[in-house]
């Protein structure tokens, strides 16, 4: 959201909410102006999220090495001021999906297959301020 979308959601008193299509963007975020501690601002709701098709982790195709594809959901909840103070708590992986990164064929035809399991759920909070 560029600066004048912001204001202008704050001016207006609406929510706003974006679709963007970047891949290093958010897919979704909304926020509604709000006084929070006496400090102006705006209250937000974001959400990324990613999914990830079947695909083989091998060169050599092999059924051992596929892996299954997932989808994760991340969101977050927070406050932003006015005048720079950014609170926020977050929840990353928020449905636990057990999810393979990655799997490896071990070495010497031992008949081996190790995995790299992805991040279970995790969550915290974040304070920051801009100056």
């Amino acid at each position: 959201m560029d600066r004048d979308e912001k204001q202008s959601a704050r001016s207006t008193g609406g929510a706003v909410m974006l679709f963007r299509s970047r891949p290093d963007a958010d897919r979704a975020e909304s926020n509604l102006p709000a006084t929070f501690f006496g400090r102006r601002g705006e209250v937000y709701l974001g959400y990324d999220g990613s999914y990830r098709s079947n695909f083989s982790s091998n060169p050599s195709p092999s059924a051992y090495t596929n892996v299954a594809g997932y989808d994760l959901s991340n969101f977050r909840l927070g406050f932003r001021s006015d005048d720079g103070l950014n609170l926020f708590a977050w929840v990353r992986n928020a449905f636990d999906e057990n999810y393979f990164e990655q799997l490896f064929v071990g070495p010497g035809n031992t008949g081996l297959i190790a995995g790299l399991p992805g991040d279970p759920r995790t969550w915290g909070a974040t304070a920051s301020i801009a100056f």
